[in-house]
This record gives C-alpha cells, structure tokens and sequence, in this order.
C-alpha cells in the first residue's frame, strides 16, 4: 500500500512540474509561435502528458460509474436528492448572519488533505500572468482551502447569483415562473446579457444584493447591467461595480449541492441549469471522467470559472477567477490545465 501511494505521489507531482513548465515558457514563445498556434501546441502536450498518466495509473484508479454513482438522467434531482436525504444536521453548517467575514473564511479553511495541493496551485499560479484566486472543496470530506481570495469584477459569474435571486422571489411570489423560466434559463446556460438585465429590471434595482447579504455571500453586490446588450442603461444603482470573491461563489455551489439554496425546489434548477452550461471549454475541459455542472464569466481583462465536479473518487467544487488586463478572452487552455491538475489529484 505504501508503494502505491508513494507511486501515485510520483506521478501526482510530475503531472504538476509538467503543467507548470509548459505554462512557464508560454511567454517566451508566444511572439515566435503566435498565440494561436501556441495554444494548439500547449494543449497537445497537456493531453499526451494526461493520455500518460492515465496509461500508467491505469492499474491505480477505478472509474466505473457504478462505484461512483457518476450522475445519468435526471443529474440535478438525484443529485441534490440524495445530498438532502444523507445530509446530517450540523450546526456549523447553518449560516449566522452576525459571523464577521474573517471568521466566515476561516471556518472554510480545513486544508486537510488538499495541503500539498494547495502548495501546488499556489507555485503554479505564481508563474502566470494575471492575478489568480481559487477556491477548492472536496464535498465528502469537508477539506477546503483558498487562495488569493478578494473581492473581483465577476463579469458573467454575477448570473449565477441573479439566479438564486430569481427564485428567491419566485418563491416568495413577486414574480411569476412562467414568465420568465426561459429568461432566467438564457441567463444563466446560455449567460445572455439581455435576458440578465430584463430580470434584474422584474426584480428591482438593490434586490440582488439583498438576497446575497442575507444569504451568506457577503462580498457580492450587484450593481449595473451587462454588455453588450440592449437594456443595461438606467441600470445602475452608484457609481460602484458589481463584484464577488471565490469562497462567495464555492458557498453558493455548496448551498446548491446541498439543496439549500432557497429550497431543495430551487436548488434542483439550479443546478440543471448550470449542468446545461453552453460554455464548456474551462473547467470541464480539465475533467475526463465524470459530470460537471459550472458557470463561466469574462471580459478581455478577466476569465472566471466555477463548478460542481462529480468525479470517479469524490464531489468537489473548483472556484478559478483571474484578473488578466486584455487577455481575459485568451486563458482558456491555463483553466482546463489547472483542472486536470485538480482533478488528478482528487483522484489519487
């Protein structure tokens, strides 16, 4: 037993100085290959180095779904079913509206066995361009760890808390679901900016940051519209922007696992929702075995991605956010790598 986990080690930081090495001459050969051709040539070597890995630790991991219980049919009602049917009460799970946030970001941080993780992303991220935030959770065991966790410009990432607002007063009867299923679908699957501004109209200028505050996610505030679209002016409540932070979002993907995001009800569409994501090339592009539920966010100066990764070994949530000035539209390849190196770490 202890050979094969020192072997799974070896393997887990190889996977990780090779990830790193490519991402580190990036830079250098950016102006002889052209960004294009560069991005072609890093994930080919990203997926030989994976084909590899998978090769060799072949004898190591099981993925057969039936151990798993891999998400089929039906993927967001037996998902957050089953989650509320095991769940067990807690105290420290219930959110205390008083907990300052210092003390909310420290109860998140149980490390645990996700240390020498955290170690990894923290000297990869290091050696990229922009300024990078991540949030990991493994939901079987509780560990969790950020970093670089601040307030940022969500971009998009801002529907998915329009979102829980939506059902929210669905709920509460201020508006009416068969309205607007479709809009709220558009804005958070297909992450249309028109559709976005016409809830945020039906809602009310301040409710979005409303519900985030008395839901927990206390760096998140909505303030204007989305563009390009056309209904965003008249939007703006102040002169400030819209904003969140990694450990906001990872807790509403955790609320939403757990079914306690407005209600189990609620919590299912939700995740339908994001499992209907049409933007696809970040995180779940780093994920070669299992279902991932995720919602995306960028400008040109930063590319967000956040997810609900149902692997072979564990449920864990990724939150990667990154302030990149005029490449926001140009680090798609950098999140798919520093999944894989997440998901083959979880899965060792």
């Amino acid at each position: 037993m202890d050979n094969k986990k020192d072997f799974l080690q070896t393997i887990k930081d190889l996977f990780s100085k090779a990830v790193s090495k490519i991402l580190s001459v990036r830079d250098s050969l950016e102006d002889k290959l052209g960004a294009r051709r560069l991005r072609i040539i890093a994930v080919s070597a990203a997926a030989f180095i994976v084909l590899l890995i998978l090769m060799i630790a072949s004898g190591a991991c099981s993925h057969e779904t039936e151990k798993t219980g891999k998400i089929t049919d039906s993927k967001a009602s037996k998902a957050v079913s089953a989650k509320v049917s095991d769940k067990k009460e807690s105290s420290s799970s219930e959110k205390d509206e008083s907990e300052p946030d210092e003390a909310v970001e420290k109860r998140d941080e149980h490390v645990g066995n996700l240390k020498a993780l955290k170690e990894q992303l923290k000297e990869t991220t290091d050696g990229l361009y922009g300024n990078w935030s991540v949030f990991i959770k493994n939901l079987d065991t509780g560990d969790a760890f950020t970093l670089n966790d601040h307030p940022v410009y969500p971009a998009s990432m801002i529907k998915l808390f329009c979102g829980g607002a939506c059902y929210q007063a669905i709920e509460d009867g201020l508006i009416n679901e068969e309205d607007y299923e479709y809009m709220i679908y558009t804005m958070v699957s297909e992450s249309n900016n028109d559709s976005f501004n016409t809830m945020l109209w039906a809602l009310g200028k301040g409710y979005v940051t409303n519900w985030c505050r008395e839901n927990g996610y206390m760096n998140t505030e909505q303030h204007h519209g989305l563009f390009p679209s056309d209904n965003g002016d008249g939007l703006e409540d102040s002169d400030l922007r819209n904003q969140t932070c990694v450990s906001d979002v990872g807790r509403m993907l955790e609320d939403i696992y757990n079914g306690e995001c407005v209600s189990k009800e609620a919590s299912e569409k939700l995740l339908d929702l994001l499992f209907r994501q049409k933007y696809r090339s970040k995180i779940p592009a780093g994920v070669p075995y299992g279902d991932v539920a995720n919602k995306t966010g960028e400008t040109y100066d930063v590319s967000h991605d956040c997810a609900i990764v149902y692997s072979p070994n564990c449920t864990y949530i990724v939150v990667i956010m990154c302030e990149c000035p005029d490449m926001g539209m140009e680090k798609f390849y950098e999140f798919s790598m520093l999944s894989s190196q997440i998901y083959y770490y979880m899965n060792s």
